[in-house]
Parts: C-alpha cells; sequence; structure tokens
C-alpha cells in the first residue's frame, strides 16, 4: 500500500521545472538516477511488499498491473510519434 502522504512525496519528487513558471515530469532516466539518493526512501515500504513472497497472488497487484495497462494506453495515445 502506499498511502496518501508517500503518493505526494513521490509526485513531488516527480515533478521538474522546466521554465520559470512551467513545470513537466523527469523521464525515467531521472527517475532512475535519483532513486537511489531521493526516491529511496518513498518507495521502500512499497518495494518491501512487492517483493514478498505472496505478492505473485495478490489480486490488489493483478488490478494495480490493469491499471498501469490502461495508464500506458493513454500515455501513448497522447504522445506524439517519432522516428
Amino acid at each position: 500500500m502506499v498511502w496518501r502522504e508517500e503518493q505526494r512525496g513521490i509526485a513531488d519528487l516527480m515533478r521538474e521545472k522546466t521554465r520559470a513558471g512551467e513545470g513537466g515530469v523527469i523521464g525515467f532516466a531521472g527517475f532512475m538516477g535519483a532513486y537511489e539518493t531521493k526516491m529511496v526512501a518513498w518507495f521502500s515500504a512499497l518495494e518491501h511488499d512487492l517483493q514478498a513472497e505472496d505478492a505473485s497472488t495478490s489480486r490488489k497487484l493483478e488490478d494495480l498491473q490493469g491499471l498501469f495497462e490502461e495508464l500506458i494506453t493513454q500515455l501513448e495515445a497522447d504522445r506524439p510519434r517519432t522516428l
């Protein structure tokens, strides 16, 4: 479970200022680069739960996977295609 406070903390860390008054979101490389120094404290409980022996049979985890797939589909639909 990710508590509301943890969700807010993670969201704050994911924000990136692109220009004065404009905001964006860090990319995957930025996330991975900052994980050990900034993110790990916010994700440690979730990481522990996901590594538990019974995690693969969790109904909540299955539901979460489905929601992630929906989110990815929506994000990809809004992203311009580049070659």
